[in-house]
């Protein structure tokens, strides 16, 4: 999703200046259930296909005051279990049948439709925005403080000759999954954020509701010509009488940030912020990745906004933690921008002092040999020995002219005797192959992915887009190693991929967002 999103503005601007069109991407309406040709259902491995384009609201913008989600009109099809559709008010209790499309073949007809095994387990999912403006990133948690998670979704918009701001909006759960859910604005379009990237709710300023972190910014800026930047970092504040903002980075800057991780980096008791800014020099600069850290500060302006810098390297996601298991916190990830490594760490050789405030570190190589990739997080006793692992995601192309050299798949990588050395690499994934793509309009997989529970076993498994890859896929741990399970097909462009128990009820869910379909989905488990 964050590469290839720029495939589609070049598409737009090549295409529009050939035939004098204004159509935008992620703009258009849902096929109709009327439509049987563009009207999927589950399939019985529990995959549904087909995907149109979502609409905004008829001003294109999303007001900042509660209003229901409720499906257009002409909607995806249903059945009689519950689901979120129903017309401009309310939204009635039926199961969706999955997001369908005019562009793309529904499941069981499309010839290139991916072989995968028969899982053990299966999943429905219900709608919880058919109408979302490029939804991309997701995060969970209490927000309004009733003992229920929340939704936030970060939208970019519909890019096209111009590059609109985007959005962040709270969505709330009614008494189930299948009921309605009501969307708010906390960060509508008309504060002009472009591109909002992976957000993450955190207590920030320590009164004990959550807040919000929102980076921001793309390479898109920096390839539609004469655009201007639009890198930043902000944060958004809960208070009694609503949200407040407060920049750190103040929109347009010529770096753009991803992720952040919060983190005390330096020791002092204070929130840190660890992330990655980056660029991809536009037409003729010079590729940047620098890893930097926001040092924390007591009043209300939180952070330091002159950021220290650990190095050169990493990429969109950076995590924080002890990696050589020494005592103090290390930073690695995957690398997309700059290098030509895959997976890196910086260990830390000095803490931050007087002499040195950035601290001092060392990069070490993971993987320099799977090409460039998307995202890598640290997860503990993924294996099931207690032992932390590195889950990494590519982001490379076999199917274009040339091709990539680097299989597009899920990783996972252990350190050996030496952490220092390259680490021992898995392949968990198999299948995942982007579309060719082409010099106007390029493709890479796969996505970027979440670790959890999916099937109630006890081990973990993940959610991953395929991004280029049309398909979302759920990887199965098993007692003999992995398989790959196709989730849902003709979702290309998918974000979310948070697993998380949203409804308490024991089972986790997965939030899938669709940047092409326009649309937010809940997948739970039968």
């Amino acid at each position: 999703m964050l590469h290839n999103a720029v495939r589609y503005t070049l598409s737009i601007l090549f295409l529009s200046a050939a035939v004098g069109c204004t159509n935008t991407a992620g703009q258009g309406v849902i096929a109709s259930p009327d439509d049987a040709d563009a009207d999927p259902t589950v399939d019985e491995d529990g995959s549904a296909a087909g995907e149109d384009d979502g609409l905004a609201d008829e001003d294109g913008k999303v007001a900042d005051e509660d209003d229901t989600v409720a499906d257009d009109e002409d909607g995806p099809a249903s059945d009689d279990e519950g689901g979120v559709e129903g017309d401009d008010e309310t939204g009635s209790n039926e199961e969706d049948s999955g997001p369908t499309g005019d562009d793309q073949v529904p499941t069981g007809e499309d010839e290139d439709t991916v072989d995968t095994p028969e899982p053990s387990t299966t999943f429905h999912y219900y709608t919880i925005d058919a109408a979302s403006d490029g939804p991309a990133f997701a995060d969970v948690g209490d927000v309004d403080g009733d003992g229920t998670l929340d939704v936030i979704i970060a939208s970019f918009g519909s890019v096209g000759f111009n590059i609109p701001a985007g959005e962040v909006n709270l969505y709330t759960m009614g008494e189930s999954l299948s009921d309605p859910w009501t969307k708010e604005a906390i960060l509508p379009e008309s504060e002009g954020v472009v591109w909002p990237n992976h957000v993450e709710l955190h207590d920030l300023d320590d009164d004990g509701d959550l807040d919000l972190m929102v980076p921001s910014g793309f390479l898109v800026c920096e390839t539609i010509p004469f655009s201007p930047t639009c890198g930043g970092l902000l944060w958004m504040e809960q208070t009694s009488s609503g949200w407040v903002r407060h920049d750190i980075v103040p929109e347009g800057a010529s770096l753009f940030y991803h992720s952040v991780d919060l983190v005390d980096f330096n020791g002092d008791g204070l929130l840190d912020l660890v992330t990655t800014a980056e660029s991809n020099g536009g037409l003729f600069g010079t590729e940047v990745a620098e890893l930097q850290w926001f040092e924390g500060q007591v009043g209300p302006e939180r952070w330091n906004p002159d950021p220290y810098i650990v190095g050169d390297g990493l990429g969109s996601f950076p995590r924080v933690l002890d990696i050589d298991g020494d005592g103090d916190l290390d930073v690695g990830g995957g690398e997309f921008f700059s290098t030509t490594d895959s997976f890196a760490w910086f260990e830390r050789t000095a803490d931050p002092s007087s002499a040195s405030p950035s601290g001092e570190f060392v990069r070490h190589v993971i993987d320099g040999d799977s090409g460039p990739s998307i995202q890598g997080d640290f997860v503990e006793d993924f294996f099931g020995d207690g032992a932390t692992v590195l889950i990494g995601s590519n982001h490379t192309n076999t199917a274009k002219n040339p091709p990539d050299p680097w299989e597009s798949a899920v990783y996972a990588y252990e350190p050996g005797a030496d952490v220092t050395d390259p680490w021992n690499k898995s392949q968990l994934s198999t299948g995942i192959v982007s579309e060719p793509g082409s010099m106007f309009s390029p493709a890479h997989a796969p996505g970027i992915f979440g670790v959890g529970d999916l099937d109630g076993d006890g081990d973990m498994d993940i959610a991953v887009s395929g991004d280029g890859d049309p398909n979302v896929y759920w990887i199965e741990q098993t007692e003999t190693g992995f398989a790959t399970h196709l989730l849902i097909s003709n979702l290309s462009q998918a974000g979310g991929m948070v697993i998380e128990d949203l409804d308490g009820n024991g089972t986790n869910e997965i939030i899938v967002t669709g940047y092409d379909a326009g649309a937010v989905y809940v997948f739970e488990r039968d």
